[in-house]
């Protein structure tokens, strides 16, 4: 689900790129992630949210989170 998140996001830039800093997640990329669980409610979240979460997802499932871990 995680590896499949990602090239959604991409996907998602490159139809409606709409500035560096939120660019908009067109429905059926909110869906997409909706279906794939890796968001949570995709629907109500802005671009940064979204790919935060889908690298927090990547950290936690893939490198036991150490990218994203608080510093002791």
């Amino acid at each position: 689900r995680v590896a499949a998140a990602a090239p959604v996001l991409l996907r998602a830039a490159a139809v409606d790129p709409g500035g560096a800093e939120a660019p908009a997640r067109p429905p059926p990329a909110a869906r997409a992630l909706g279906t794939l669980g890796v968001v949570g409610d995709a629907g109500r979240l802005g671009w940064p949210q979204a790919a935060r979460r889908v690298v927090e997802a990547w950290d936690r499932w893939v490198l036991d989170g150490q990218r994203t871990a608080e510093p002791a």
